[in-house]
């Protein structure tokens, strides 16, 4: 037998036992799924700081918020600016549709309109689903 020969029948045989083995090796990850809410620093201490930023949702449907998701919002919001004047039909500026709330500890949050919350939980959907601009 000439050496072709010899070497197309090697590499012939190394090619089928690659296609018969790798799909028995194929690894596939874990998908990883957080059991905690992100962490905010900004949170008073009488809340559980595993929760986003957000503290509750008020009768009216506002959410009451911490300094550090107030800082994600106008980061947010700058950044997609003309993507939500675009989509949302609406010039959403940093702080608009925030304002000051006291809690019954005396702590300094925010109280988020509905709306505005509404546009903040859109960005934040952009981001994890890899839209950027």
């Amino acid at each position: 037998m000439s050496m072709k020969k010899t070497l197309r029948k090697l590499v012939l045989i190394s090619l089928c036992s690659l296609v018969i083995v790798t799909p028995g090796c194929t690894f596939s990850p874990k998908n990883i799924r957080s059991v905690v809410v992100a962490y905010d620093s900004t949170t008073p201490p009488q809340y559980d700081s595993h929760n986003a930023g957000l503290i509750k949702y008020d009768a009216d449907g506002s959410a009451i918020v911490t300094r550090g998701a107030i800082e994600r919002y106008n980061l947010l919001v700058t950044r997609f600016a003309k993507r939500i004047e675009t989509e949302k039909g609406k010039v959403v500026l940093p702080n608009s549709g925030v304002s000051n709330y006291i809690d019954e500890y005396g702590n300094h949050l925010y109280k988020m309109d509905p709306e505005h919350m509404v546009i903040y939980l859109t960005c934040v959907a952009w981001i994890r689903s890899g839209i950027y601009l």
